[in-house]
């Protein structure tokens, strides 16, 4: 078992223990095909997992992008009179209370998108904590 360091100091061992008339058995070469192919399947998986660490760093600019366009167009809403006159008490009362509709709608947006942000950074430590295993190797 060339994948297996240590094996043959083992078998050494062992026979000394039992005599010279003991036989123990060989490995098998499924298990030098099994270890490489772990060791094929965790180089894969780490290659994967930085992939994925690029992409949800990708996906939070992508949400904060999202939060600030929402927030540039809250500024235009808040401060827009709707073609209608500041001047006149009644045209006030109903740009007050529309301004009222279309900015709670967007606030309630940019707290979702702020949160899915927010979540998106904790996978990212998650993910970058996933970075630090270390895999034991035969």
């Amino acid at each position: 078992m060339a994948d297996m360091p240590g094996w043959d100091r083992a078998v050494a061992a062992a026979e000394k223990v039992l005599g010279k008339d003991a036989e123990i058995p060989k490995p098998k070469g499924n298990i030098d095909k099994a270890v490489a192919n772990e060791g094929k399947q965790w180089n894969d998986f780490v290659k994967a997992r930085e992939g994925l660490e690029e992409e949800v760093l990708a996906l939070v600019d992508a949400s904060q992008q999202v939060a600030d366009a929402i927030e540039q167009f809250r500024d235009v809403i808040s401060e827009n009179a709707f073609g209608l006159d500041l001047k006149k008490k009644d045209d006030l009362k109903k740009i007050q209370e529309a301004r009222k509709i279309m900015l709670g709608l967007l606030d309630k947006h940019i707290a979702m998108v702020k949160n899915n942000a927010k979540n998106e950074r904790e996978l990212n430590r998650h993910l970058a904590n996933i970075g630090n295993y270390r895999q034991g190797t035969l």
